[in-house]
């Protein structure tokens, strides 16, 4: 008769002390490293676009602070640090006018730019308000010289100093977006602000008035906010696999 077989047993493996990572859960040391300068990386990426978010917004704080200001008037010289201020200018209107390519609520149309000479000589370049591609040869055609207008508005920073000329259309000059500053420029005018009309008065029986009001605040741009959130989760999520330690204790406190 033969002897019995020894029966088996299965003997489970050592449990990890608290803190030790499972082994599904180890990596390299080099990985960890890799994956704490990734969180290092985005982290400081995550803090720059929040400056730029700040950059972007800078003029949505100013025309808050200075929403309230009394109007500029003509005695007032030019010069970059009026923008965001409301301004009530008298002068006359030179020719030509130009389009300033734009969206506005979200319908692809036209700025249309016309050079302001005030009362001092100083030349000024003022935004009359938005026109769709279908009205802009009518526009454009009644938009000629106007003497003794008083344009009350916002300035605005002159931005966009993009190397790209403007091209024929609508019987004048249309400038792409980004290339505002050099719109300026080319017809003589200041380049470091910009008017936006609101209000257009003593403009001769038939000429386009156009300003029909602006928003005195512009509204907030979000987009480095967002950009910034996704930096940060990234961030967040490369600190878990350099230092996994804290997660995977309290992933054993949830199985215990």
């Amino acid at each position: 008769m033969s002897a019995p077989r020894p029966k088996l047993r299965l003997i489970p493996p050592p449990a990890s002390a608290p803190g030790t990572p499972h082994p599904e859960w180890r990596l390299s040391p080099g990985l960890r490293v890799l994956a704490g300068a990734l969180s290092v990386l985005t982290l400081g990426l995550c803090a720059w676009q929040l400056e730029r978010d700040g950059e972007r917004n800078v003029g949505r704080e100013l025309a808050l602070q200075r929403g309230d200001a009394p109007a500029l008037d003509d005695s007032v010289p030019l010069h970059a640090d009026l923008a965001w201020n409301t301004a009530t200018f008298r002068g006359r209107l030179l020719p030509p006018a130009v389009l300033l390519s734009g969206i506005h609520d979200k319908q692809r149309g036209y700025d249309l730019a016309q050079v302001l000479q005030r009362a001092d000589g100083s030349l000024l370049l003022v935004d009359r308000g938005w026109v769709s591609s279908e009205a802009a040869p009518v526009t454009v055609a009644g938009a000629t010289r106007a003497e003794g207008l008083v344009i009350t508005g916002q300035l605005r920073p002159l931005t966009g100093d993009a190397a790209v000329e403007s091209v024929d259309g609508h019987g004048t000059r249309i400038w792409p977006p980004g290339a505002r500053r050099s719109a300026a420029r080319s017809l003589g005018a200041d380049e470091s602000l910009i008017l936006v009309a609101g209000q257009l008065d003593g403009a001769p029986t038939g000429a386009p008035g156009l300003a029909d009001g602006f928003d005195r605040v512009p509204e907030r741009d979000n987009t480095s906010l967002h950009y910034a959130t996704q930096w940060l989760a990234i961030s967040g999520i490369g600190l878990l696999f350099a230092f996994p330690g804290p997660l995977l204790y309290l992933r054993q406190k949830v199985r215990a």
